[in-house]
């Protein structure tokens, strides 16, 4: 039989090591681009379930918007993103249907900072609203 205690030490390496990957593949993640498209849509579809407290847990505390929508419900809006415009900014397009079926279209940045290893909406700020054109 093997000596227990030189099994107890490779098996706390091994468990490290795992663990060590772990943290540096979430660690990666949250600084992809997919962390902050992610991050974008949960913001959103917070706000449209009308959970205050989801959307504190996605926001930091500095928290600011000037996004000028009265209400938003799933499936009346579509996100479309712009990709990073700066390194802690999201450029994206949100297009809102109204009850009315009017649509708005607004183009805005997302700013967001690192907590660890997750990523909080620090602010959206509205680059231009689009108008409806009729043909």
């Amino acid at each position: 039989m093997r000596n227990p205690r030189r099994v107890l030490i490779v098996a706390g390496i091994a468990a490290l090591a795992v663990v060590v990957v772990l943290v540096a593949a979430l660690f990666f993640y949250a600084g992809s681009g997919d962390a902050k498209s992610s991050l974008l849509v949960k913001y959103f579809r917070s706000v449209s379930s009308g959970d205050p407290e989801s959307v504190s847990d996605l926001t930091s505390p500095s928290f600011a918007s000037d996004l000028e929508i009265t209400s938003l419900e799933r499936g009346m809006y579509e996100l479309y993103d712009f990709g990073e415009q700066n390194p802690d900014s999201v450029r994206f397009l949100i297009l809102l249907t109204g009850t009315d079926g009017k649509k708005r279209a607004i183009l805005a940045d997302m700013t967001y900072a690192r907590r660890g290893m997750t990523n909080l909406v620090e602010s959206i700020v509205t680059v231009d609203e689009g108008i409806d054109l009729k043909e």
